[in-house]
């Protein structure tokens, strides 16, 4: 059977997160957090825990995993990659193993990536009335190539509408992973103006991955340089500069009434 190449509209943002999914209800993780598989290792256990108070069933399905010209996350349907049970139940405290493999033919030359999705099916009990919350997680597939190489590199740094924007480039033939990066402003005097981090994220090969920081308007005004450092894991961080012109601040919040995006998130 021929690969579906349709692209499946993105999930909740909370469905991206790896290694571990909690709710107020209950929780499970998976060992690994990320799964390799090479020509001489075509097969994996992935061990999944429930770590609630309650039993829980889990979906599981796998999507090929792309990005876009633009950095856009691309989640294609494929069979390229197997795995057994695709729901498996288990009860407080219990582990489990679900077995992945894949079927590509032929040399792999370029990293091959995918996404394991594992998904809570809610059980409400007779009489219940409380939402439930569905747990997710992802788990990333990685199909690796014999001689492995991520050069990553910065494609451009710059403020546009209030934001510090930070394109990161991987040329490589495997992923990078870009833990976090910071941005520091300074003024015509070369005084500190702000300084803020933001996390990073996974940047495929052949891709690039463009990043955003918010700063406020009276800040990116103060400013005339900044400078950026970006953390790739296993790798030497990276730097970059560029001067700022008071014409792209326009569209920056102002502080007053405004929250920053880490203040409007919840427990």
């Amino acid at each position: 059977m021929k690969p579906s190449r349709a692209v499946l509209p993105l999930l909740l943002a909370g469905a991206f997160a790896f290694g571990a999914a909690r709710s107020h209800g209950g929780s499970f993780s998976t060992a690994p957090a990320k799964v390799f598989l090479d020509a001489d290792r075509k097969s994996a256990v992935l061990k999944v825990s429930n770590e609630g108070e309650e039993k829980l069933t889990i979906q599981a399905n796998v999507v090929k995993w792309a990005q876009d010209e633009k950095g856009n996350e691309q989640l294609i349907e494929t069979d390229e990659i197997v795995f057994f049970p695709r729901i498996m139940t288990l009860d407080k405290g219990e582990e489990k193993s679900l077995r992945i493999g894949f079927e590509t033919k032929g040399s792999v030359d370029v990293e091959k990536t995918y996404r394991l999705f594992l998904r809570e099916l809610p059980v409400v009990k007779p009489g219940e009335k409380a939402l439930k919350v569905a747990l997710r997680l992802a788990v990333p597939v990685f199909i690796s190539p014999k001689k492995k190489e991520t050069k990553l590199a910065m494609g451009g740094v710059g403020v546009a509408e209030g934001k510090v924007v930070v394109t990161v480039k991987n040329s490589g033939n495997s992923h990078g992973l870009v833990e976090k990066i910071t941005v520091a402003g300074t003024d015509e005097t070369g005084a500190a103006v702000f300084k803020k981090e933001t996390s990073g994220w996974y940047v495929l090969a052949g891709s690039r991955k463009t990043f955003s920081v918010d700063i406020f308007e009276e800040e990116c005004r103060k400013t005339r340089s900044i400078r950026v450092t970006a953390k790739p894991e296993g790798l030497g961080a990276m730097e970059a500069t560029a001067s700022v012109d008071g014409a792209n601040c326009e569209k920056a919040p102002e502080r007053s009434g405004t929250k920053r995006p880490d203040e409007e998130k919840g427990d």
